[in-house]
Formats: structure tokens, C-alpha cells, sequence
């Protein structure tokens, strides 16, 4: 982008110059082609690269939406686990509980 800008600025000047100097007029229109086909090649290179960037977000994305299934996956197992041990603790309490009363009767 920096680099186009730059071209149109070179444009701009070298306009400017030829339109004061009749000498340099004559080779302006060889110049203004080959800045043409140079502005056309950065802007091809442009288009390239953002259809590439486009492609690579796409990819990151999708990498994201997999990672956040295996961290979801993953949450999910934890909690169960976290569930089921405090299921067997409170069963043990609830046995330590009901020996308790007995040994009191």
C-alpha cells in the first residue's frame, strides 16, 4: 500500500515536471506507461495477498472453532469427574452418618 501511494506521489511530480519542461515532456509518455504497468502489478500483488489473508483467517477460524469444541469437551469432562467425586464423598458421609446412628440406637 505504502509502496502505491508512493507511486502515485512519483506520478503526481513527474506530471508536474513534465508539464513545466518540454525536454522532458517528449519521454513523460514512456515513463506514465511503465508507472501504469507498475501500478497494476502492486495491485495485483494486493489483491493476491488479501485473498491469501483471507484464506489464512479462514483457517484460523476454523482452528479456533475446533479448539474451543476440545475446551468445551474438556471443561465438561472436568466437571463430571469434579461431579462424581463429590457424589462418592457424600455418599461416604451419608454411610459415616447412618453407622453413626445406629451405634447411638
Amino acid at each position: 500500500m505504502k509502496q502505491l501511494v508512493k507511486l502515485e506521489q512519483e506520478m503526481a511530480r513527474e506530471q508536474t515536471i513534465a508539464r513545466d519542461n518540454q525536454d522532458v515532456g517528449y519521454s513523460y509518455a514512456n515513463y506514465s506507461q511503465a508507472a501504469r504497468d507498475r501500478q497494476l502489478n502492486l495491485n495485483s500483488s494486493i489483491e493476491e495477498i488479501q485473498g491469501s489473508i483471507e484464506i489464512v483467517e479462514d483457517e484460523v477460524a476454523e482452528l479456533y472453532q475446533e479448539l474451543k469444541k476440545y475446551e468445551i469437551t474438556k471443561d465438561t469432562r472436568e466437571k463430571k469427574g469434579r461431579l462424581e467425586q463429590q457424589r462418592k464423598a457424600q455418599i461416604a458421609l451419608d454411610d459415616l452418618s447412618l453407622d453413626m446412628y445406629r451405634r447411638k440406637k
